[in-house]
């Protein structure tokens, strides 16, 4: 009976701690803002950021080894790419990817590697960098006119009737 009561006590432990564990930092959506022929200029939004681990957080490309391994092409375009963690004015964090070279190549593969004092991460991208102008097509919601009213000038002359 003693080891039931024990048992229950750990799980109610372990319960309480999983929404630490789900309050990880992570990665979330690639925001390409450059087009082709451009240097790369892009950001990666960071996910629940602990205040204790804002300090130590760590960003690079993973090596041309680890893209390998996930079977992924190490492009030339990912030289001399630089990636920093950065705070926007409202607090939030995002790694900023530069170039100082244009991109001549329409997706470019991305393996992040994100570091922090107590843990690691690792995500694929998939960078689609489109031509210079284009914009993608945006749907239009088609909205109801009202018909047009105009106001009626009064009569010049009154009307009168005829018998």
């Amino acid at each position: 009976m003693r080891n039931f009561t024990l048992y229950k006590w750990l799980l109610a432990v372990l319960v309480l701690l999983m929404p630490l564990v789900a309050a990880a930092t992570g990665l979330g959506r690639l925001a390409v803002l450059s087009s082709l022929g451009q240097p790369l200029d892009a950001e990666i939004e960071l996910m629940s950021v602990a205040k204790e681990d804002v300090d130590t957080l760590s960003v690079h490309l993973a090596s041309p080894d680890a893209y390998q391994r996930a079977n992924l092409q190490y492009n030339a375009t990912l030289r001399g790419l630089r990636l920093a963690v950065r705070t926007r004015p409202d607090g939030r964090h995002y790694i900023k990817i530069t170039s100082s070279r244009p991109v001549s190549e329409p997706f470019v593969d991305l393996l992040i590697e994100l570091g922090w004092a107590s843990g690691r991460l690792t995500r694929e991208y998939t960078a689609l960098i489109d031509p210079p102008g284009y914009a993608p097509a945006q749907e239009t919601a088609s909205v109801p006119t009202s018909p047009e009213t105009r106001p009626v000038p009064p009569p010049s002359a009154p009307i009168t009737a005829v018998a």
